[in-house]
């Protein structure tokens, strides 16, 4: 009697992805990736899609640090310790523009996340046709004059060249219209990082989330995020 194990045989297609993935590993040089989460709910597809490119990075050798903003600790202590002239609850305000440079919430995002990242990689649901406030403020008081941008003859110049980005969203409203530009998110985003000098290398949109079945929500993580995890 033989004692050789069955073993199922490989696909085309297995074969295929095994070999564009050992080849990206061996050829790409180590990145240092950064996660951002903005959704609430841990059972959001904002949530699966950041760990779909989580261990597709992972896998090719990349470091990886997670931020999700609604539960990040250090960045509800950094929140609490700002003062009344920085802004409720970590938002940014001031009275004078110089004490952006002291906000807390601003400090701890940029010390501990993005300094440290070759590559920033953003995830959230579409609320109100924009990002849900808790990112927007996340821009708000991390990429400050003197980190994200400076000004040259009263214009900005981007300061974080050797960054790129990657932008994945989830909307109850049709895809195409995000790609036609009736609702401006695409291009916001574009010229929200590019302002700063970012390389921005996919911002991608999966419209009418709430009523795609598994099977196409599938196939877009396959063909958005499988995908883009190898560039």
């Amino acid at each position: 009697m033989s004692n050789m194990s069955s073993k199922r045989a490989t696909t085309p297609e297995e074969t295929s992805h095994s070999t564009t993935v050992h080849l990206a590993k061996n050829n790409a040089r180590t990145k240092k990736v950064l996660i951002v989460i903005a959704h609430p709910s841990s059972k959001s597809f904002s949530h699966t899609m950041a760990s779909r490119y989580q261990a597709g990075v992972e896998a090719l050798g990349h470091e990886v640090k997670i931020l999700d903003l609604y539960r990040d600790q250090g960045a509800k202590e950094a929140a609490a310790s700002s003062n009344a002239s920085v802004g409720y609850g970590g938002f940014m305000a001031y009275e004078d523009i110089e004490e952006l440079r002291t906000n807390p919430l601003g400090n701890y995002f940029r010390e501990n996340f993005l300094s440290w990242a070759d590559e920033y990689v953003f995830f959230f649901p579409v609320w109100w046709f924009d990002s849900p406030a808790i990112l927007k403020n996340f821009y708000d008081v991390s990429f400050i004059s003197g980190f994200g941008f400076k000004y040259v003859n009263r214009r900005g110049v981007g300061l974080l060249t050797n960054k790129s980005a990657k932008v994945f969203v989830t909307s109850d409203g049709p895809g195409w219209a995000y790609k036609l530009g009736f609702v401006p998110l695409v291009s916001t985003w574009n010229w929200r990082l590019s302002y700063c000098g970012i390389k921005v290398k996919r911002v991608a949109v999966l419209g009418e989330k709430r009523w795609q079945d598994e099977k196409t929500c599938e196939k877009w993580l396959k063909s958005n995020i499988d995908s883009a995890v190898t560039y």
